[in-house]
């Protein structure tokens, strides 16, 4: 790592910082295992906001090229050991993908999934959803962020399963991995773990008794509180609410 100072303008976003750091990794000046500078250090380097910062981050975490480990920090991930989605590279970096994208993509995959699994879901489907709530339950009594978030991800992994649209499940799980730096933002959020659970298990009852309107609406509630404690946790306004009215019925 050299030491002196890669300052860029003020005026430039969260993708000129994004750009410096993929090159430190793509030129191996950021080896596999290598750890990141912490975000106080590479603010002042840089010269931006730490909410800038975790923008940059947070594009490459969801590229599969780092990953923050709890206890460590964010570390750097090879080519190879990163998700089936570094096939798609070039392409992101040349889309510039946003976090306000990522979450209107999420909004229409997820009402549209758990609508079709309403309709879809079998009583083996149900069965493994109460067995992810349980778990999930047993993860907030424990105090588990991390667990929590595991059964998070499997709770949706598995409406995506359950609504039998095999595309459709195939864009979830593009969708939520590249997300899955954001879900694990947001559960250190006071109070985001329980309200998720709360609305998985109104979507889980919504589905059970066959309630299109209900899941629907549990699924945008449930994804607009998310939003908001997102915004308010990194002090930024994704401009969702659009997004997420559009989708209200």
């Amino acid at each position: 790592m050299a030491t002196k100072a890669e300052t860029i303008k003020r005026s430039t976003t969260a993708d000129k910082v994004f750009d410096i750091l993929h090159q430190w990794i793509a030129s191996g000046r950021l080896q596999e295992g290598d750890v990141l500078p912490s975000q106080d250090e590479l603010s002042r380097r840089f010269e931006v906001s730490r909410n800038t910062l975790r923008e940059a981050i947070f594009k490459l975490s969801a590229l599969g090229l780092v990953q923050a480990k709890q206890g460590v920090g964010t570390v750097v991930q090879s080519r190879s050991s990163a998700n089936y989605l570094s096939g798609l590279q070039d392409h992101l970096l040349m889309d510039r993908i946003s976090m306000r994208e990522f979450l209107e993509a999420r909004v229409s995959i997820e009402t549209t999934i758990v609508r079709l699994a309403v309709a879809r879901a079998s009583q083996e489907d149900i069965d493994r959803l109460d067995e992810i709530i349980a778990r999930q339950h047993e993860a907030i009594e424990a105090g588990d962020e991390v667990e929590f978030v595991k059964h998070d991800l499997a709770f949706h992994g598995e409406l995506g399963l359950a609504c039998g649209n095999h595309v459709m499940l195939k864009i979830s799980q593009t969708v939520y991995n590249l997300l899955r730096s954001f879900i694990t933002t947001v559960a250190g959020a006071p109070g985001n773990i329980e309200q998720a659970f709360r609305h998985h298990r109104q979507i889980l009852e919504a589905i059970r008794t066959r309630d299109v309107q209900a899941a629907e609406r549990n699924m945008v509630n449930h994804l607009q509180e998310t939003v908001r404690r997102f915004q308010e946790s990194m002090d930024v306004d994704l401009q969702m609410d659009g997004a997420l009215n559009s989708e209200k019925k």
